[in-house]
């Protein structure tokens, strides 16, 4: 059985009637809770339709007793996607943080330079935080407030540390890419080999390639990690290659987009664990043919934007 991960752009031009795929034995169609939130943030519930159409099934990665992400997962079998998606949205309700809360965080990282995406961090995460604790009975209140106390003065320290955060494009050029230099390694036949080569010659570190591309987190310790698990390892890694300019995806420094930017990499560790990826997304394509060819990944991608064009 081969298990095809399809991106959320491929059902979306499925539902709106724009391309049709009809899957065969031993062919399983793949989906993950990815796909669920992109649905719930942008009101996409015909595509609930679209996964029933297909049967498709749905991957979960598997967490241990500290809810910690393991290298295990599991492929559900079929159930409603109307039935996994309203369980997937109770159970994203009673999240503590919401992913809102750090878009502002992120796209600084990314190179923002609008100091006010994240001047409400440190009350919105002391808020957040603090009102899912008072629902606890048992909780005084004095503990609740002294811990929003202190996530406000961590928040404060947060962003008075990015505060002074240098555009993407100079932290880029420390590691020698100017504008568009690291795409020209796309042609390379292991980009990511070549780019750690040319990153390394022009601003020498103490860590490996892999500690680099975030394959092995040097701060796992921190998130109680011994091993740095695939799923996350592939996830940072396509983070870094848009850090670092490598057929990056549009507004990185834009916090509006920093969900869908996100979701790509996760979309790509999700499909790390199957034979094959189809997206209509070109930059992300090279981004994930780029990371399987490094790390070995038997995973074969798909980019149908040529085919798309070609029907218009």
């Amino acid at each position: 059985m081969k298990n095809i991960y399809l991106d959320q752009n491929v059902l979306g031009f499925i539902a709106e009637g724009r391309l049709s795929i009809k899957p065969k034995e031993p062919v399983r169609l793949i989906f993950s809770n990815e796909h669920l939130k992109e649905i719930a943030r942008g009101d996409r519930t015909e595509i609930l339709d679209v996964l029933r159409n297909l049967k498709a099934q749905r991957l979960w990665i598997k967490l241990d007793s500290s809810q910690r992400i393991t290298d295990d997962w599991v492929i559900d079998k079929y159930i409603d996607p109307e039935q996994v998606y309203f369980e997937h949205q109770e159970s994203e309700s009673n999240a503590v943080i919401k992913p809102d809360a750090v878009t502002g965080i992120i796209a600084t990282l990314f190179g923002s330079q609008d100091r006010s995406v994240i001047k409400d961090y440190p009350n919105e995460i002391a808020k957040t935080v603090g009102s899912s604790l008072r629902g606890i009975p048992w909780l005084d209140d004095a503990v609740v407030k002294g811990l929003e106390e202190l996530l406000k003065n961590t928040g404060d320290e947060t962003v008075r540390l990015l505060s002074d955060y240098q555009p993407l494009e100079m932290r880029r050029k420390a590691l020698g890419f100017n504008k568009g230099q690291a795409s020209q390694f796309s042609n390379s036949d292991n980009p990511l080999r070549d780019l750690w080569k040319h990153a390394n010659a022009h601003f020498p570190a103490a860590i490996t390639a892999e500690q680099f591309y975030g394959f092995d987190c040097m701060y796992k310790e921190n998130f109680g990690y011994e091993k740095w698990p695939i799923f996350l390892g592939v996830a940072t890694c396509y983070n870094l290659l848009n850090a670092i300019g490598f057929r990056p995806d549009k507004g990185l420094a834009d916090s509006s987009r920093v969900p869908a930017n996100i979701s790509d990499a996760y979309h790509v560790a999700y499909a790390a664990l199957c034979h094959g990826l189809v997206s209509a997304d070109t930059k992300m394509c090279e981004k994930a043919m780029a990371i399987f060819k490094y790390r070995k990944i038997g995973c074969g991608v798909v980019n149908i934007s040529e085919k798309l064009k070609a029907k218009r």
